[in-house]
């Protein structure tokens, strides 16, 4: 959440077998807005979805209009996490993937 109290990033796992694969991350920006609250609507919202194979699909809405891209051949390795135990989310929710 950003200082708003508003979503800033989400991610999306999967369970395959006993792994987890992030297959979306969402990032959201708000311009120069203060509002505050979760039910606020995004200026920009890129929406990233990926296949195990190694396709990545991005999606970039602003204000309604949407432009999607595709790539292929795209090493998806640092997408795997263990299942964490109890409370012990850190690898989740990390930023930087890379």
């Amino acid at each position: 959440m950003d200082e708003y109290g508003r979503d800033s990033l989400d991610y999306t796992f999967t369970l395959i077998d006993g792994s987890l694969f992030l297959e979306t991350a969402t990032a959201y920006e708000y311009g120069d807005s203060q509002e505050r609250g979760g039910n606020v609507d995004a200026e920009r919202m890129e929406i990233y979805e990926f296949t195990t194979d190694g396709i990545i699909r991005c999606t970039v809405d602003m204000g309604g209009e949407e432009s999607k891209e595709s790539r292929y051949g795209i090493d998806v390795a640092s997408n795997w996490e263990s299942v964490p135990d109890f409370g012990v989310y850190g690898a989740l929710i990390r930023r930087d993937r890379a």
